[in-house]
């Protein structure tokens, strides 16, 4: 057993969802320890009870290179937290969202920084992703303002070959229905909080349709009602209700039209707040460092690389926000918070093999200080 399998299996095996917070700082802990011994400094940080660690060489807010990745999962069955290998395959939960990514990242930089690398180099492990970053990676953006010449994401992608190219300007918008309760038996008497609700997105699917069937390509724009609550028995009239909706757009549709979509939709009784907005991430495929790393996945793949544009957010969107070069690549793998959640065990390896080329052929080309 290699040692990004064996870490792939300690990480798999934390529990590490919010709903249980105390495995979620174990797992921190364990990726902290880890590097006991090296050389590194460990800057703690927290933001709404949400812990982050940012294990690295040289100074936080002027690094060469910066790993990025999150430890929070959505939870599961009992099973799906022992690691199976199977074909070539590791399976299990948060194996390709992105626990095994963890692992290549923490191989990374433990053999960079035992190979002596002259760059400052960094891991940041958050544990907000899944809530879409607020307190981790835009946190210590933003407050904390680390900085780095490159960002390597590997959070998104499927195929080792294959990297990030775009990704879709997404929200995550709560609506909120004050009504008037009454008796079941006498609806009239009241105005329903769910039915206006209901009628908001009817009107809203006039911009954004629903697909019944798959449509040629996953780039378009999306609706998704992702929670809807209201109501205290089925003989009650429901005087209070929320949903909260996850919309994604592509080109040529813009932020602007979004918001005019989501003021025109509103019936009376309703309001609604952004919860989220992720930016849309690009490729600069002219950047130096973007050529360097495409070129590294080709020596190792011997193919040149593929591109995505994707509809999943990452919190490369923070470091992008703040004109750093970032690039989300990751291994072959699939089925993210699914049954049959999966990682292929060579494209790690291959991965590791990128990302430390990379860093070599950078170092090679930074004046010595």
């Amino acid at each position: 057993m290699n040692d990004i399998e064996q870490l792939t299996r300690d990480l798999v095996g934390f529990r590490s969802s919010h709903e249980r917070p105390e495995e979620l700082k174990k797992c921190l802990e364990y990726c902290v320890r880890f590097f006991d011994g090296l050389p590194l400094t460990v800057s703690r940080f927290e933001s709404n009870s949400i812990e982050s660690v940012l294990i690295h060489t040289g100074a936080a807010d002027n690094l060469d290179v910066l790993l990025v990745g999150h430890i929070d999962i959505a939870d599961g069955h009992d099973r799906l937290f022992t690691l199976e290998k199977k074909d070539g395959k590791l399976i299990g939960r948060g194996v390709v969202d992105m626990k095994a990514f963890i692992a290549t990242s923490m191989a990374v930089l433990r053999d960079m920084v035992q190979e002596g690398s002259p760059l400052a180099l960094g891991l940041l492990v958050v544990t907000d992703e899944e809530l879409g970053g607020k307190d981790g990676s835009r946190f210590v953006v933003e407050e904390k303002e680390i900085r780095a010449k490159v960002v390597l994401v590997p959070d998104d992608g499927d195929d080792i070959r294959r990297v990030v190219e775009q990704t879709k300007n997404a929200f995550a918008v709560k609506f909120t229905a004050r009504g008037k309760s009454a008796h079941g038996n006498r609806p009239w008497d009241g105005v329903n909080a769910i039915e206006l609700l209901l009628a908001t997105l009817e009107n809203l699917r006039a911009t954004f349709p629903s697909y019944p069937s798959p449509p040629e390509t996953n780039w378009v724009n999306t609706l998704n009602l992702g929670k809807i609550e209201g109501g205290i028995a089925s003989n009650e009239v429901p005087a209070d209700a929320s949903m909260t909706l996850d919309i994604r757009i592509v080109p040529p549709t813009t932020r602007e039209e979004v918001f005019k979509a989501l003021d025109a939709s509103l019936v009376d009784g309703i309001s609604y707040e952004v919860l989220v907005e992720a930016t849309p991430t690009t490729l600069n495929k002219e950047d130096s460092l973007v050529r360097s790393y495409l070129l590294n996945i080709e020596r190792v793949t011997g193919e040149k690389p593929l591109f995505k544009q994707s509809g999943g957010g990452t919190d490369a969107r923070y470091f992008a926000a703040r004109n750093m070069t970032v690039i989300v690549h990751q291994g072959t793998g699939g089925d993210a918070q699914g049954e049959g959640e999966y990682v292929e065990l060579d494209s790690l390896t291959q991965l590791v093999d990128i990302q430390k080329g990379f860093i070599r052929e950078m170092a090679s080309k930074t004046p010595a200080s």
